[in-house]
């Protein structure tokens, strides 16, 4: 991946800051399979489908706008940040039972007895394949100088997710009647007020 930073500064102390972050990374555990020491049951190949998991690239970008107003001493910024939504896993419970016959043993968790009651997640989609909507969220803040002698106070208003978006930042990943329902969502727009001293 690549990253891209750009700073500005212009008259009267306003600037811009900002970047884009292209990139990807790829994940690779098929050595394993060429390892002859690690038995496989007769019959299977020695291969699974998701030993090399190779997601998109994808892009990052933020970004800052600091600008002072003419009037009172108040100063107006705002930032931006746009990130990949979050990667969607189906993954299911599977049994002894259920893996038994394919894999011509019990699983090696089992232990001694006549039952075997142990079961392993499985990936029923490649990972690095499925990604929810893009995260996007713009804050603003509003505040103002005032200088009494040696004390400067600055009172603030800030505004977060301030258009009030709703994209799901976690998915269920469980493969089951409530998948691929949402777990978590961006936070509600909300503002808080705040005030800082220096003396």
């Amino acid at each position: 991946g690549f990253d891209l930073t750009v700073n500005a500064r212009f008259p009267r102390g306003a600037f811009v800051n900002g970047g884009v972050g292209v990139g990807r990374q790829r994940t690779n555990n098929c050595y394993v399979l060429d390892d002859l020491s690690i038995s496989v049951p007769a019959g299977l190949p020695r291969a699974t489908p998701f030993c090399d998991v190779r997601p998109p690239m994808q892009t990052n970008a933020k970004a800052q706008v600091v600008y002072p107003l003419p009037w009172w001493g108040v100063q107006i910024s705002a930032a931006f940040q746009s990130l990949p939504g979050p990667q969607l896993l189906a993954q299911r419970r599977t049994t002894n039972a259920e893996i038994a016959p394919d894999l011509g043993r019990n699983l090696s968790s089992c232990v001694p007895g006549p039952t075997c009651t142990a079961s392993v997640l499985l990936d029923l989609v490649p990972p690095g394949t499925m990604f929810g909507d893009r995260i996007n969220q713009l804050d603003l803040r509003v505040s103002r100088t005032i200088r009494a002698g040696r004390t400067t106070i600055r009172p603030t208003i800030s505004v977060y997710n301030l258009l009030n978006a709703n994209p799901v930042l976690q998915y269920n990943n469980r493969y089951n009647a409530a998948w691929p329902a949402p777990t978590t969502v961006l936070t509600a727009r909300f503002a808080d007020v705040g005030v800082q001293v220096d003396f």
